[in-house]
């Protein structure tokens, strides 16, 4: 399944009579990388209606392992909510030099398709970019 966006960016001519594949693994891993790169609204905005997006790991950070602990599992339960292609999610926070300021997510689970493909992606924290994708 394609999010309609990817199916937009990738769309062929009417009357084409095929669609191009889709690597699923590649659009997982876009998709968790738009939910760590997109911020909230503002609290109590009434036009959020999703409450899609993620507060920057680097203010989360100032309320210490108990606010990083928080951030992950937020994370955990919007790839639950909004990513329906990826079971049994597990998100971990990488530590970096200062392990108050981790700057690297790893997000694990396994493709839903036949074979429940294992998935990885460890992503920059601040920005959402892949920093490693591990599929099989």
């Amino acid at each position: 399944m394609r999010y309609l966006f990817e199916r937009l960016a990738a769309a062929t001519p009417i009357g084409a009579g095929f669609a191009e594949p889709v690597d699923l693994g590649e659009a997982v891993a876009a998709q968790i990388q738009r939910m760590v790169a997109t911020r909230p609204r503002k609290a109590g905005d009434d036009s959020d209606l999703l409450g899609f997006g993620m507060l920057n790991v680097v203010d989360v950070s100032a309320n210490g392992e108990a606010g990083l602990r928080r951030y992950a599992a937020r994370l955990a339960r919007m790839i639950e909510r909004f990513e329906p292609r990826l079971a049994n999610v597990e998100v971990t926070l990488v530590p970096d030099r200062n392990p108050l300021m981790p700057n690297r997510l790893r997000v694990s689970g396994r493709l839903c398709t036949a074979d429940a493909q294992p998935f990885r992606i460890v992503v920059d924290a601040g920005t959402g970019a892949a920093l490693e994708v591990v599929l099989r």
